[in-house]
């Protein structure tokens, strides 16, 4: 099993996340209301960040492979927000462009959506478990 990313607690309602793979740090906090000071994201807030980065990387890569401007192409991420569940029950993306898109391309840009890896991660059922290990005793 390889390591992902270790968890650094900095105080409050604030962690850092630092990628094994590059050490690349990502900060969250909650927001006021939470308990945070609201000084970065709030870790579903980047959770949402990332599925909607991952969909428009994969977008420009499909647009780019077949030669479509991508530059007039914007994409916005919608929800409908579960009170109750504390969750989106659906998430829309709406995508946005300068000029009219011809069907065969709105397919591709779909199908980029789909296919991108934080998309396809949430839709794979992943198994999660929790394992609890010590220090050697000494």
């Amino acid at each position: 099993m390889e390591d992902i990313l270790q968890i650094t607690y900095e105080g409050g309602r604030r962690f850092t996340s630092v990628f094994a793979e590059n050490n690349t740090v990502v900060p969250s906090d909650q927001l006021p209301a939470s308990g945070g000071n609201g000084t970065a994201p709030e870790p579903f807030q980047l959770f949402l960040a990332a599925l909607a980065s991952c969909a428009a990387v994969y977008i420009q890569g499909y647009c780019d492979k077949r030669g479509i401007d991508w530059s007039g192409i914007s994409l916005r991420m919608k929800g409908d927000w579960n009170d109750t569940r504390r969750l989106y029950d659906s998430i829309h993306f709406e995508v946005s462009s300068t000029s009219e898109l011809p069907d065969a391309t709105r397919a591709l840009i779909e199908m980029a959506i789909r296919r991108s890896a934080v998309f396809r991660q949430v839709e794979h059922t992943t198994t999660f478990e929790t394992v609890f290990t010590h220090p050697p005793a000494q």
